[in-house]
């Protein structure tokens, strides 16, 4: 029987599950999916839905690069195939150059490809949307799953029992709480989880290009002293995603 739901329960949603997920994103969706089936029942419990994409058919400036025990594992819980294989990029060539300072008469250079790693890809460039919506679809039909939108506002442990008390009012009681809750996480927060945080110096710039010439499957990617790290990903067609981890003040003019 299954006995997901996409929207809010009007009943108290607090007894019997197994373990509840807080958070939505990748990592929550494909732990509910494994977990759930290895014989769990799983409660996850998501932020009310953000709106959609006003362009469905644009491309996401978020991407993934997927190694190969990433497609083991989305492929163990069927999401792999469920994905528009239209807009996911194989990636058979890398190519990394090292940081070129002055003393160096050759920087570095690494190149590694498919074929001598006797392997179909190195790794695969996967929009985040396609697989959000490759997940969402396996939930809808996955048993043992339920989908419960809504926010936790405490957290208590007693025993080997958690309680979650949700905006609502309703309490999730489970064995064990799992949080993919992002980088902020609240659960780490509750259950008082010590984090050191460390500024890089650096922001993140993304977006995505279309080239005049083929990108031919390759990934490439450039260590500089002064201008960061950037990276230049494939996309179906001529299409590339940059990835430039740029030093502040680059980043901001």
């Amino acid at each position: 029987m299954n006995t997901n739901s996409h929207s809010p329960s009007s009943s108290p949603a607090a007894a019997g599950t197994d373990i509840c997920i807080v958070g939505d994103g990748a990592v929550g969706k494909t732990a509910a999916l494994g977990l759930a089936q290895a014989g769990f029942k799983v409660t996850l419990l998501a932020p009310p839905p953000k709106p959609a994409a006003p362009d469905p058919a644009s491309w996401d400036v978020r991407v993934y690069a997927l190694n190969h025990t990433a497609h083991r594992l989305l492929s163990s819980v069927r999401v792999w195939d469920a994905m528009d294989a239209a807009r996911i990029a194989p990636v058979d060539n890398m190519t990394v150059h090292g940081d070129g300072l002055p003393e160096k008469a050759q920087p570095g250079l690494l190149s590694f490809d498919a074929y001598a790693a006797r392997t179909d890809a190195l790794a695969w460039i996967v929009e985040d949307r396609n697989l959000d919506q490759a997940l969402d679809a396996a939930l809808r039909f996955a048993p043992n799953v339920r989908v419960l939108q809504g926010r936790a506002t405490a957290l208590a442990v007693s025993g080997e029992t958690a309680t979650l008390t949700l905006e609502s009012g309703q309490a999730l009681s489970a064995s064990l709480v799992v949080g993919a809750d992002g980088a902020n996480s609240w659960v780490r927060g509750q259950c008082d989880i010590g984090l050191d945080y460390r500024s890089y110096g650096q922001n993140a710039i993304v977006t995505n290009f279309t080239c005049e010439l083929p990108h031919r499957g390759v990934a490439y990617q450039w260590f500089s002293p002064t201008e960061g790290v950037i990276a230049l990903l494939p996309l179906p067609g001529n299409r590339v995603s940059l990835v430039w981890s740029a030093p502040q003040a680059l980043a901001e003019q």
